[in-house]
Parts: structure tokens; sequence; C-alpha cells
């Protein structure tokens, strides 16, 4: 896949990075997947978002039928504090690339587990289906989501993040008959996000819905 990087300012952020991945000799327009990373990738330096989860398969070279939007958070903030920005750098790779509006999903790994579900809350319309690992929200906030497809993550082992996060949201989704499915993986850690990836078939649900 071919990588390009669009840099973004904001009053109070210097600089936000954000990677694009376009699959070659496929025409648009195209579904894409919204990533956001955990707190070990905050920064400007975009090289680092290669260290984890969908960024590093694709650097390694896996090839997904998709565009993969990639933006990087600032240092010291959270995905939560930065919305409003995370929601320009959307609407113009949107905007940029030949993406189908009506396919776009989201995923993210622990700080961006959170920020998954907290994007989507804000945006509903914007995602057709969602994917948060090790990370959720406030459960309150599901009446928002309840129409999206949910697939959520979890280690039953995690001592960074505790699964109780996942298992109440995936609670309140299911209270409302919503599309969720919920998988904890007996005895892993925080790092369940290689599993989720790559030992299941998400990539390809997020892609396709199937």
């Amino acid at each position: 896949m071919k990588k390009e990087l669009r840099t973004y300012s904001f009053d109070g952020i210097e600089k936000l990075n954000c990677q694009i991945w376009l699959p070659e000799g496929l025409e648009g327009p195209l579904p894409a997947i919204l990533f956001l990373h955990g707190s070990g990738e905050r920064g400007t330096d975009e090289s680092i978002l290669a260290f984890q989860a969908l960024p590093k398969y694709l650097t390694a070279g896996q090839e997904i039928p998709a565009v993969v939007i990639c933006p990087q958070c600032p240092e010291d903030m959270k995905w939560k504090e930065i919305l409003p920005q995370l929601g320009f750098v959307l609407e113009d790779v949107l905007q940029s690339y030949p993406i189908d509006r009506a396919r776009v999903a989201i995923t993210g790994i622990s700080m961006g587990g959170f920020g998954t579900w907290y994007a989507a809350c804000t945006w509903p319309e914007k995602f057709c289906r969602a994917a948060p690992i090790c990370g959720a929200g406030d459960p309150v906030l599901a009446p928002m989501v309840r129409h999206l497809p949910w697939r959520i993550f979890h280690g039953d082992a995690d001592p960074a993040v505790e699964p109780e996060y996942s298992k109440k949201v995936f609670t309140a989704l299911q209270a409302l008959d919503a599309d969720v499915e919920l998988t904890m993986f007996p005895g892993v850690t925080h790092n369940c996000w290689d599993k989720s990836y790559l030992e299941t078939d998400l990539i390809h649900w997020l892609v396709t819905g199937k």
C-alpha cells in the first residue's frame, strides 16, 4: 500500500500528523478505516505510529482493501480532548481521497479505544461500524450509537484498562438491541490488539461488514 502524510496545525496544536494508506490497483470510491492509536504513539514524529497495530502491519507490508486513516494525537493529549480537530482532519481526508462516505469504519486501541467510543458518539452519522479494543467509554451515551454494529475486544487480565469498561458498554448496547459482540481473551493482558486484528476476521469485518 502507498502511504501519504498530511500535517495540520490548530490553535494550541502546532503539529498534528495524519498518515493515509491507499491500496494500489483499486478504483474508488473505496471503504475507509479510521484508526486511533494508543497513548504510546502520541507526539509529532509520525514514524512512531508504526510501533503498534494497523500502521505497524501496513508498514510491514500487509494489504488492506480500504483507505486507512491514521492520525497522530499530540503529546500529553487524549482523543476525547481534540475531537473538533480530529473531525476537521477526517473531513479533509474524506474530501481529498476517493472514499465512500457510507463505508467509513472506526477502530482504536487503548486510548484509541476510548477515542473510538467518543468519536462515534460525537459523529454517529459518519461511521458504518465501530471496534474499540481494550478501551471504551461512558455507557450512558449508548443510545446515540445503538444503530451502529459494534465489535468490542478486551483481554480479561488487562492491568492497564479494566475489562469492566468494555463489559459495561457491551451491556448498555445489548440492552438497546444493538448489533454488538464482545470478545474477551482469557489470560491476555493489555495488548489484545494483535489477537484482535490478526487472529480474528476483524479487519475484514471493518472493511465489508461481513
